[in-house]
């Protein structure tokens, strides 16, 4: 199994829980080898298709223990041996295409086993080999389904076909007992809701949070308008994904896009004239931007062999930092826009000791950006900040799996909710870093996170999920 907690790392244990040891300091999604001696994994833990951190890579570790070795440079999650050993099946994002996939035990001969415009995620052999079975929303929503292959070669041998049906819910995470004769699978049904917190930054107190919707989407609050009137919102995980804009009272929801391309992670500008976000709309990931009213669509960077993700603008000179989709490293763009390669230039010396800041988010005053804090291994292990006159990276804290960690209005101070939904913040001068005592509605969300312009508002994604799981045996 592994572990997300600040530590992390792949552990093995007895199936009675005695005897637990920890194998690795990173990773997530363990699989064992058919011969039970090693187990493949990857650098980022994934449980949800369209969520993803960073570009992971696979590894394998001896389970007698030793230094894990690199297998695969390319993006890879979710590792599945197959039966007989010879190759290892994933899934990957490439251009925010998400695909089924298969490697050798060496990482060589990487094929493709699914191409296409669907999310298929969670692959699963069959126990004889000829197949591999995973979870797509080609059908219309997330179910499950199985394509033929050739397990010595990894390649396709036919179509998806479905598998399922009859479940009120999406689908995923296929599991097979040893025999084949029973397959296990999770049911899934997901909401998140815009929610205000009331809050006092000076004496960093809360109030009564209150939902301010009740769809049975989701709906992820991101950034705040510099007059605090409006909230901009993105529905990531679901199969269209668009922008949206809301009063902060919740009423007048609007749709800002209403198209096929995954549209993420918008941010209001200083002025308040438009929002930037990211989307492959053009093929890859890349930085855009469009006016409140959805009027103005307009590409920030003319390199299309670029991909920008998470781009937001400096409150002071009106360049637009940006990550790149692979190493997420973080860039700055120089208008006018569409920048040039010439007006594109890598933000210096984010490296730190044991890993680099990955910094998405300005301060009020320009001085500062905040992020996540990357490991050598490509997880997102902690918090950082980036002193932009200085030129100079820091880590903050250890908590994993942070991306947005947006500024108090006195620029000093961030605040974050954990993968525990703790509301947490952080002086980045003293390093101080406090749990605020709030009694919320629902778990957070993933990625939903906002502070009003005056600090009085704290907004995040109330997330409601029921799962269950199925077990289905072949008579």
């Amino acid at each position: 199994f592994s572990e997300m907690d600040h530590d992390g790392g792949i552990f093995i244990v007895g199936a009675t829980g005695e005897s637990e040891r920890r194998l690795t300091d990173v990773g997530g999604n363990p699989a064992w080898s058919p011969d039970g001696q090693q187990i493949a994994f990857a650098s980022e833990t994934v449980d949800l298709p369209h969520s993803r951190a960073s570009t992971s890579h696979l590894f394998v570790v001896d389970v007698a223990g030793g230094s894990p070795r690199k297998i695969h440079d390319q993006d890879a999650v979710q590792p599945k041996w197959s039966p007989s050993g010879g190759r290892i099946a994933f899934w990957s994002v490439v251009g925010g295409q998400r695909d089924i996939a298969t490697v050798a035990v060496d990482g060589s001969d990487r094929v493709a086993v699914t191409s296409d415009a669907a999310v298929d995620w969670a692959p699963e052999w069959s126990p004889d080999g000829r197949w591999i079975y995973f979870a797509s929303d080609r059908g219309g929503s997330m179910s499950l389904w199985r394509i033929r292959v050739d397990e010595r070669t990894g390649r396709p041998a036919g179509q998806p076909e479905s598998v399922s049906a009859g479940v009120e819910a999406a689908m995923d995470l296929p599991s097979f007992s040893s025999d084949g004769r029973t397959l296990l699978f999770r049911s899934q049904m997901e909401s998140i809701n815009p929610t205000a917190i009331p809050f006092d930054p000076v004496t960093e107190t809360t109030g009564v949070p209150r939902v301010l919707t009740t769809r049975t989407g989701l709906l992820l609050p991101a950034s705040i308008s510099p007059d605090g009137e409006w909230i901009a919102l993105s529905n990531l995980g679901e199969r269209q994904e668009d922008l949206f804009v809301m009063r902060r009272d919740g009423r007048d929801l609007r749709r800002l896009t209403d198209d096929l391309p995954r549209d993420r992670g918008p941010r209001w500008t200083p002025d308040g004239t438009a929002l930037l976000f990211y989307s492959n709309r053009g093929g890859s990931y890349a930085a855009w931007s469009i006016r409140p009213d959805g009027s103005g669509l307009t590409k920030l960077v003319e390199d299309a062999t670029r991909g920008f993700i998470y781009p937001s603008m400096s409150p002071t000179d009106g360049r637009v930092s940006a990550l790149s989709d692979s190493r997420l490293a973080a860039y700055v763009l120089t208008p006018p826009f569409p920048a040039t390669g010439d007006r594109i230039t890598v933000l210096p010396n984010a490296d730190t000791a044991g890993g680099y800041v990955s910094p998405s988010l300005w301060s009020p005053d320009g001085k500062w950006k905040s992020g996540a804090w990357v490991s050598s291994a490509g997880e997102p292990a902690g918090t950082g900040v980036y002193d932009v006159a200085a030129g100079r990276a820091r880590q903050l804290t250890t908590d994993r799996g942070i991306w947005a960690a947006p500024f108090l209005p006195d620029s000093r101070r961030i605040a974050y909710f954990t993968t525990a939904s703790e509301l947490v913040v952080v002086d980045i001068a003293t390093g101080r870093r406090r749990i605020l005592p709030v009694t919320l509605p629902l778990p957070a969300g993933r990625e939903s996170m906002a502070i009003a312009p005056d600090g009085r508002t704290i907004y995040y994604g109330a997330q409601r999920i029921e799962s269950n799981v199925w077990k289905v045996e072949r008579q």
